[in-house]
């Protein structure tokens, strides 16, 4: 464990208490973090949730020399799993091909037959005949809004600054209407966000924001899917919206991530062990104020994701 430093940065407490129990078992990356180097002690989250704006889904096509068309669905175009960036339909022949993630990363099998329907992240049909050789590409936000039954006029516009609030997850939301200004709005898992809205909502604030317009009809209803996280690791904030909320790991080992996103390697970050309470870098936030998505202390976060934390000088567990 050559990698495992005995002393925090400022060589005053040592990090860990005993030896750790499990260390990462895949490689990670820490995100770009531009405002300094993370020092010894620092404690991550995970990237989970897409907080960018809400923008229409673009298609183009780089390499076209046959006829295939790709037509996303009109009603739930993104799926379970599905990220903000450039997907790539790349074709080996003219029923032929495979697809490619915003990582580069190839989703699922190859294509030996035109996909009616592709539902793997994203759906969407292809028609015509490609090319070998052709490659056409997906560009999906952050946000992507869709309608199902909608019969009414009513537009649901989200917030331009902040669509995702404290608590969102990623997913399909659903907001479904009772009446031209009652409904009520369900997150990914099923379950009602807050109580039924009885006047159209002006914001709407929880979990996403947004404002409704226009006269909906009973039974319509309208999707919002908020796309999933790169899955890299940044700074354990409490407040933070995207997932780094909920701490996951310590850094054994000062990083730099100033200039770029920092790849670590497996067996460099502690992920089950006991620590010095002295040695944690936390941003401003003592160990016994509260996570609200959690509604858990930070020390008893820490411990629920197998990181326990001991009060500096004690031969026990910090008191909570």
């Amino acid at each position: 464990m050559a990698n495992q430093p005995s002393v925090s940065q400022n060589n005053i407490e040592p990090i860990l208490v005993g030896a750790p129990v499990a260390l990462n078992a895949v490689a990670e990356i820490i995100a770009q973090d531009a405002s300094s180097v993370m020092p010894a002690g620092t404690v991550l989250g995970r990237i989970n949730l897409s907080t960018g704006v809400a923008a229409a889904i673009s298609q183009a096509n780089p390499v076209h020399s046959g006829t295939g068309v790709i037509t996303m669905d009109a009603t739930q175009p993104c799926q379970l799993g599905a990220r903000a960036g450039v997907y790539t339909i790349t074709f080996t022949g003219a029923a032929a091909g495979y697809v490619t993630d915003p990582a580069g990363v190839q989703i699922g099998a190859a294509f030996t037959s035109l996909p009616n329907p592709w539902t793997q992240q994203l759906k969407f049909v292809i028609t015509g005949t490609p090319v070998a050789g052709d490659v056409s590409t997906i560009t999906v936000p952050a946000i992507v809004q869709s309608n199902g039954t909608h019969g009414g006029s009513g537009v649901i516009t989200m917030d331009a600054t902040t669509p995702v609030l404290y608590g969102a997850k990623s997913g399909l939301y659903s907001i479904v209407f009772t009446g031209a200004a009652a409904g009520y709005v369900l997150d990914p898992n099923g379950n009602q966000v807050g109580g039924a809205f009885t006047s159209l909502p002006n914001p709407f604030l929880n979990e996403l924001k947004f404002v409704i317009t226009g006269t909906p009809n009973a039974a319509d209803v309208s999707y919002v899917f908020v796309t999933a996280g790169t899955g890299k690791l940044k700074r354990f904030v409490s407040t933070n919206f995207d997932g780094s909320q909920i701490p996951e790991y310590v850094l054994l080992n000062q990083q730099d991530a100033t200039g770029g996103d920092l790849s670590l390697g497996i067996g460099v970050l502690l992920k089950v062990g006991t620590v010095n309470a002295n040695a944690l870098v936390l941003q401003n936030e003592p160990l016994q104020s509260y996570i609200p998505l959690l509604n858990m202390k930070v020390v008893d976060a820490l411990a629920a994701a197998g990181i326990t934390v001991q009060a500096a000088g004690s031969l026990s567990a910090f008191d909570n």
